[in-house]
């Protein structure tokens, strides 16, 4: 269970394509022109997402130092925050799970200075995520339990801590609770239109719903989930 818990953890922080919709070329050649500084840095951030997915190597000895750049340019706080985001992100996928925690907090409270409250929600539920890696599943929904308590009028981070707080339960094997707030996250996504984002809690209860013995609804969760990622 906790090795597919982890390959879809990867979602929460490798999106499949970019905020934009762009590949990752058609980036780049945005990023050959004279743009304003705030363009530009839309556009590492677009760019960036995606190829953390694609190339993180690339993201780091190319792209990452550009945003460092730009930001240190132009003192937006907003995508400093997204800087120290991403370096978070990058000791996650390399195993420093509690380096990355101490720099998704960060992060959080960067977002907090720039006045971007859902981004800092979203950063603080990683810092749960990371608290769950290490075992540490009460601190973890304690976490969880602050985002959504500040998080309901940002759907997008309701739908996301919804599903980090069905994994706590799947955890610890109460299986209903954990359908409860996977089927939130789902619904939720389904509001945004978000495919990528359904696959998570769908997953998730997929595997609930099999260990239960309810193979055929299980099964039709996770043709929907194969027919999206593919």
């Amino acid at each position: 269970m906790k090795s597919c818990y982890l390959s879809f953890l990867l979602f929460f922080f490798l999106p499949i394509i970019s905020l934009s919709g762009q590949s990752s070329a058609a980036l780049k050649d945005k990023l050959n022109r004279n743009l304003p500084s705030e363009e530009r840095l839309e556009v590492l951030r677009s760019l960036i997402t995606l190829l953390l997915s694609e190339d993180k190597a690339q993201v780091q000895s190319v792209y990452l130092p550009m945003l460092h750049e730009e930001v240190a340019r132009s003192g937006n706080r907003e995508f400093l925050a997204y800087e120290t985001e991403i370096n978070a992100s990058l000791m996650y996928l390399s195993g420093q799970i509690d380096s990355a925690r101490v720099l998704f907090l960060r992060a959080r409270d960067l977002y907090v200075a720039a006045g971007k409250q859902d981004k800092s929600l979203n950063a603080y539920c990683r810092v749960g995520i990371m608290h769950s890696l290490k075992g540490d599943y009460n601190r973890a929904e304690q976490i969880y339990r602050e985002v959504m308590s500040s998080g309901a009028g940002y759907r997008e981070v309701m739908a996301q801590v919804y599903n980090q707080m069905g994994s706590v339960f799947q955890y610890r094997g109460t299986k209903d609770s954990a359908l409860i707030y996977y089927r939130k996250s789902t619904e939720l996504y389904e509001q945004l239109k978000d495919t990528a984002g359904m696959m998570r809690p769908m997953h998730n209860s997929a595997i609930l719903l099999k260990e239960g013995g309810k193979n055929a609804e299980a099964l039709e969760l996770l043709m929907r989930v194969k027919s999206w990622r593919e």
